[in-house]
């Protein structure tokens, strides 16, 4: 079985991911059906005080196989905000969107061309 932690009420939450023959079990955690997850979109996540509930519940993964495994199960409805030195920002991507302006891009290197022909 694969598991992902979620914080939830200060308690860490084991929500099954996939069914196969790797067993990660961890104690002191409460299994948490996904419509109540679902219920409370409006939650704000951060990876530190995630983490560290996980952790003084007994997880034994490390922080990022916790989000990357929240990744894999919520896919595109999840989020991750994160910028070098600070606890990523987990949110549910609609919600996220209501505080900020989100636009799809396909393109990283958008203004790559222009800032090469700036200095040129």
């Amino acid at each position: 079985m694969k598991f992902a932690y979620v914080l939830w009420e200060q308690r860490v939450i084991c929500m099954q991911l996939v069914d196969g023959t790797n067993s990660h079990a961890i104690q002191n955690s409460w299994p948490l059906e996904m419509s109540t997850m679902n219920s409370n979109r409006n939650h704000r996540w951060n990876s530190v005080e995630l983490y560290a509930t996980y952790i003084s519940n007994g997880g034994i993964r490390s922080r990022r196989t916790l989000i990357s495994d929240l990744l894999d199960y919520f896919g595109n409805d999840l989020m991750v905000l994160s910028s070098s030195g600070i606890a990523s920002i987990i949110r549910f991507r609609k919600e996220a969107a209501h505080l900020l302006n989100f636009e799809n891009s396909e393109d990283d290197d958008f203004n790559m061309f222009k800032i090469a022909s700036d200095l040129i």
